[in-house]
C-alpha cells in the first residue's frame, strides 16, 4: 500500500482494546508514525489542547459520549475525524457530522474504505494547511501595508508632502539604506508618533 504520510498525528478513540490495536495498525502500515490513544472524549479534548493533532478516529460509542458531537466539535477545529458507527445508523449520523467536515463510517469496518477515507481527510488536511500558510502571509502582508499607509499619512501631517512625495520618500529611503519598506515605515512611524 502506497504511505499516506509520517507527518500526520492521529488519535485513535475507543472503549476496545483490540480496536485501538487493529486501527492503530492499519494506520502505521500506511505512514502514520504518531498514533494517539483514548477512551473518552474528555481525554480527547485534554489530548487537543496539549499537542498539535492532524486526525482523530472514533470508534462509537465512548465511555462517556456517543461521539457525534465530539466530532462536530473537532471538525470544527479544521481536525480530520472518523467516526465508526453501527452500520444501519451511518446515514443517520453522516447527515449530523457531514456538514462539519467529518466522515462516518459503518462498522464492521472494511479496510479499504477506512484507508479511502483516511486518505481523503489527508488530502484536505493539506489543502487546509496550505490554505492556512497563505492567510497567514496575507496577513503579514496587509499589516504591512497599513504600517506603510500610516507612514505615509505622517509624512503628509508632518512635512506637508503629497501622498505621491510621500510614497517617493518611502521608496526611496528603502533603496538607499538596503531595507525593507516597512522597516521605513516603522521608522518614520516611531519618529513621529512619539
Amino acid at each position: 500500500m502506497r504511505s499516506i504520510s509520517k507527518s500526520y498525528t492521529c488519535i485513535v478513540a475507543s472503549k476496545s482494546e483490540k480496536t485501538v490495536d487493529s486501527l492503530s495498525s492499519i494506520l502505521s502500515q500506511n505512514g502514520f508514525s504518531k498514533i494517539l490513544v483514548a477512551d473518552s472524549a474528555s481525554r480527547i479534548r485534554s489530548i487537543v489542547t496539549e499537542r498539535e493533532v492532524d486526525m482523530i478516529i472514533v470508534n462509537s460509542p465512548l465511555t462517556d459520549d456517543f461521539g457525534i458531537n465530539l466530532a462536530v466539535d473537532m471538525a470544527e477545529k479544521n481536525l480530520g475525524v472518523v467516526l465508526l458507527v453501527k452500520r444501519d445508523m451511518v446515514d443517520q449520523v453522516s447527515y449530523k457530522v457531514e456538514p462539519y467536515g467529518a466522515i462516518a463510517l459503518g462498522k464492521p469496518l472494511i479496510k479499504a474504505e477506512f484507508i479511502q477515507s483516511v486518505r481523503v481527510i489527508t488530502a484536505m488536511l493539506q489543502k487546509i494547511k496550505r490554505l492556512d500558510r497563505q492567510r497567514k502571509t496575507l496577513e503579514i502582508h496587509m499589516k504591512e501595508i497599513k504600517l506603510i499607509n500610516r507612514a505615509k499619512c505622517l509624512l503628509i501631517e508632518q512635512l506637508a508632502m503629497t501622498e505621491e512625495e510621500a510614497h517617493r520618500y518611502i521608496e526611496k529611503t528603502a533603496m538607499d539604506t538596503s531595507c525593507r519598506r516597512v522597516k521605513v515605515a516603522e521608522d518614520i512611524i516611531s519618529t513621529y508618533e512619539n
